[in-house]
């Protein structure tokens, strides 16, 4: 790994984008791979966003989506980065206001539509992570369920196995909270990890394919 990464460092043109690109890639790596905890993880990717926007923090605190900052796809995706590790870092609430400002400053439409829906999908999928973190199942649910329905509508095939896993295990969640009896919602959840494992299949994404085989059996006893 350190080999391939100093490789691509002399290969491309030494700007503030590759050098934003290359530390935010290490980061991501580093931290998946357990080589650095989530505060580590949260000050690569404050490094990361400065190189190209070194005061970005006044852009957050904004109402207007004509006060936003017209980031770039390669800063948003710097961005989500360290809201996610912000929540990991046990801070949350944080990366909720990250995807708040990402979202309003995507609406501004400086970017081609195509990508601006793709990115916004991507940071809809992550704010998941946070109201969860939360523990606002609900909410979560409900916005879940909304991007399920986009998801679908715009073709984004990639994201259906994650929104099924996600949808299933805030129901389980919300029942726990409410002291209800999580068998009713058994059937629902069968059929939605069904339906996950086998669009993952038909994609060949491994990752998804064994979180989905490890769910199921925690939640049935047996094999998908």
């Amino acid at each position: 790994y350190v080999c391939s990464s100093d490789l691509l460092k002399m290969k491309i043109e030494d700007t503030k984008i590759s050098r934003q690109y290359i530390q935010r890639m290490e980061g991501v790596i580093d931290y998946c791979l357990g080589r650095i905890d989530a505060q580590e993880y949260v000050r690569k990717m404050d490094e990361a966003i400065r190189i190209t926007v070194p005061h970005y923090e006044k852009y957050l605190q904004i109402e207007k989506k004509e006060q936003t900052y017209p980031f770039m796809e390669l800063e948003v995706l710097t961005l989500m980065s360290l809201a996610n590790a912000y929540g990991d870092a046990g801070e949350p609430l944080k990366g909720a206001q990250l995807y708040d400002a990402l979202l309003l400053g995507l609406e501004e439409g400086y970017m081609d539509i195509d990508s601006v829906r793709k990115l916004q999908m991507l940071i809809r999928r992550n704010y998941l992570r946070v109201l969860e973190q939360l523990g606002r199942y609900q909410e979560a649910l409900e916005s879940a369920e909304a991007l399920l329905k986009d998801v679908i509508r715009n073709d984004y095939g990639r994201m259906l196995p994650v929104l099924l896993i996600i949808i299933s295990w805030d129901m389980r969640e919300i029942c726990k909270n409410n002291k209800k009896d999580i068998k009713s919602i058994l059937p629902d959840i069968k059929k939605m990890l069904r339906q996950a494992f086998y669009i993952a299949a038909a994609r060949d994404d491994e990752v998804n394919l064994k979180i989905i085989q490890k769910y199921y059996y925690e939640c049935f006893s047996e094999e998908v």
